[in-house]
This record gives structure tokens, C-alpha cells and sequence, in this order.
């Protein structure tokens, strides 16, 4: 149903578009008309959104597919600081640019998890741009990566931002596929973490304050 409901509302404009265009061109060859700079700036700016709006479409398809046919985990040992490098390198432009303060927290420093290392990056990844995005706006613009072992004896990994936090309302949807508070986004990031951490038979958690931030903590049985 959500996949029919998405794809029938980035369809329809998109068929519209694509039919006034075709319309306005058979209309200037029957009339054996110029078709003047400007009317061929519109015609180019139409295909160009066709072509955003059906890349969109794609992606979009492709999300939902990856969220139906998570792979099985292939377990290996992660170097949980290994893995917090390799992550800052990837984000570090995003955090230059932005201005984000990252720091990394690890106890003890060489501490090992067990678990799929694509996978679990892929949800440390989504985790980050979130928390990118959460402090877009804050004066304090901090993102803190920090692994330890709890009282349990299970291996968490926390994101933590100094964003404003996330509404109620919106807290008790976030795992749900496609919701998104975002303008950008398809809301398939954090069920997909959570159908991951399924998968390695741990969880995934949220703490939020208003004003004050997030922090999202993923639960290790191992």
C-alpha cells in the first residue's frame, strides 16, 4: 500500500509534465512554428524535473527493496576504533563544512565487536547524518561517537547530538517506514538500522530532550 501510494504520487506529475511538454512541441510542428530561447528554457527545465523527480522514484524503489531484503549478517571481529576513523574520514568534509565538532569516546580503547561490518556502518552512517542535520541550527555543534561495555556486560554504541531533540509525537513514529520530519529523505534510514540491529539480535534505542539533544544507542547482546 505505501509503496503503490508513493508511486502513484511522484507518477502523476511527472506523466502531466511530461504530456504538456509533448503537447506545447506537436502543436509549434503542426504550426510549423519557431520555438523561441525562452519557451526552449521552459521545455529543458521540464525535462530536468522529470528526470530529478523519476532518479527520485528510483531511489526510492531501490530504499524499499533493501529495506524487504536485508542480507544475513556475515560476522567478523570490528575494531570499534577502526571503524569510528574510517567513519570520521568519510563525514569529515560534511562536519568541516557545517562546523561540527566530532569526538570519539571509546572504552576500553580496543574494544571489539562482533558483527557485520558493512551493515553496521551503514547504520552508524544514517545515525550521523541525522545527528548532521539536528545541529544545523544549533550554537553548540557537537556529535559524539562513544562505545563501552554496560553493567550487562553488552557492547553500546551511542550518536549523540546537541540538536534540538525530537518531538513527541514524532518519537513514537521514527522506526515506522517512510516517516520523515525531514524535507529530504525517504524515512527509510532508521527502520532500515533497526531491522539491521534485528538481524545481529541487538536493538536500537532513543533519548531525547528538548533543546538539548539526541542520542541513539545501539544494543549488543553479543
Amino acid at each position: 500500500k505505501i509503496l503503490t501510494h508513493e508511486i502513484m504520487n511522484s507518477i502523476a506529475p511527472i506523466s502531466s509534465l511530461a504530456g504538456t511538454i509533448q503537447g506545447e512541441m506537436e502543436s509549434k510542428i503542426e504550426n510549423v512554428e519557431q520555438i523561441s530561447p525562452s519557451e526552449m528554457e521552459d521545455y529543458l527545465m521540464g525535462i530536468s524535473t522529470i528526470e530529478k523527480r523519476s532518479q527520485g522514484l528510483i531511489s526510492f524503489v531501490s530504499d524499499f527493496r533493501s529495506l524487504a531484503h536485508i542480507p544475513a549478517p556475515k560476522f567478523s571481529s570490528i575494531a570499534i576504533a577502526k571503524l569510528f576513523d574510517q567513519l570520521e574520514v568519510l563525514l569529515h568534509h560534511q562536519l568541516e563544512t557545517s562546523d561540527i565538532a566530532l569526538i570519539k569516546e571509546i572504552s576500553p580503547k580496543e574494544l571489539i565487536l562482533f558483527g557485520d561490518q558493512t551493515q553496521i556502518e551503514q547504520v552508524l552512517i544514517n545515525l550521523t547524518q541525522n545527528a548532521i542535520q539536528a545541529v544545523e541550527d544549533s550554537e553548540v555543534k557537537q556529535i559524539i561517537l562513544r562505545a563501552f561495555i554496560d553493567e550487562a556486560g553488552k557492547i553500546i554504541l551511542e550518536v549523540a547530538d546537541t540538536g534540538k531533540g525530537i518531538d513527541e509525537e514524532a518519537l513514537s513514529k521514527i522506526f515506522i517506514p517512510f516517516f520523515t520530519t525531514k524535507k529530504k529523505g525517504s524515512g527509510i534510514g532508521l527502520s532500515l538500522s533497526k531491522q539491521i540491529m534485528r538481524r545481529h539480535k541487538g536493538n536500537i534505542q532513543v533519548r531525547t530532550t528538548q533543546g538539548e539533544g539526541t542520542t541513539f544507542k545501539l544494543i549488543f547482546n553479543g
